[in-house]
């Protein structure tokens, strides 16, 4: 007697760390020396789930690794530099703040 009888879904449970990981990266980023710290971790976790594999901790593990993805890809972005060079004024009387709205028809990073 089979005591499940909906279909074994062994994804759903790495989808929800992803997406935890990922919120987790949104309330609590990182500075640049404890992203790198947690890459090694990461690869140390991997490499021992391949000789031990074991479900909690594979579960973490990719858990860590969207969160890393993601603090990695939300970090040193283009307009966070661009919002730092702004911010340097050395008169404060001059800061001002803008507002705009538009649409990019090419980006020319991309070809």
């Amino acid at each position: 007697m089979k005591l499940l009888s909906t279909p074994r879904q062994p994804f759903v449970g790495l989808a929800l760390m992803a997406g935890m990981g990922i919120i987790l990266a949104e309330f609590f980023p990182l500075s640049s020396s404890a992203l790198v710290a947690t890459a090694l971790i990461i690869v140390l976790c991997a490499v021992a789930l391949l000789c031990w594999p074991r479900l909690i901790a594979t579960y973490v593990t990719v858990g860590a690794g969207f969160f890393l993805l993601h603090s990695l890809r939300t970090s040193n972005t283009d307009g966070q530099q661009l919002a730092a060079e702004l911010s340097k004024t050395g008169d404060n009387r001059h800061a001002r703040s803008g507002k705009s709205a538009g649409g990019v028809i090419q980006n020319s990073a991309m070809n």
